[in-house]
């Protein structure tokens, strides 16, 4: 019961962190509304219908290619996979202060950059 209590607590305080994201756009900062779908935070404005059709989806069915970029992105490996799939590598920020790593593609549509580079690159299977 006490291990339920604590993932409920959890579950509420990770939903609310993505509730008030607000992204750059290189003059202000614009409110960031994000939907949950098969483990993978996406921007809303994928979702045209029941499933997301958008380039930040599309980014997450299949493995990007390693692009030849700069060791200077060696440091993020979640904004290295983001450039590797053809996004931008975007940072969202919460009203309490937290930071959290988005890819931006050029439709205009993101997808949270930790979620898309663990579905190909899982904590199991790394060194």
């Amino acid at each position: 019961m006490k291990i339920f209590a604590m993932i409920s607590v959890w579950i509420l305080v990770a939903s609310a962190a993505f509730a008030d994201l607000k992204i750059y756009d290189g003059k202000v900062y614009k409110p960031l509304k994000v939907q949950e779908y098969q483990n993978l935070k996406l921007s809303v404005d994928c979702f045209k219908g029941k499933t997301p059709t958008c380039e930040a989806w599309s980014a997450a069915q299949k493995q990007a290619p390693r692009a030849n970029l700069p060791q200077a992105l060696a440091g993020n490996p979640a904004a290295r996979y983001c450039l590797d799939a053809g996004g931008e590598n975007r940072i969202a920020k919460s009203e309490k202060g937290g930071e959290f790593d988005y890819c931006l593609f050029k439709d205009g549509s993101m997808i949270e950059a930790w979620g898309l580079y663990l579905k190909f690159n899982p904590v199991s299977e790394r060194k």
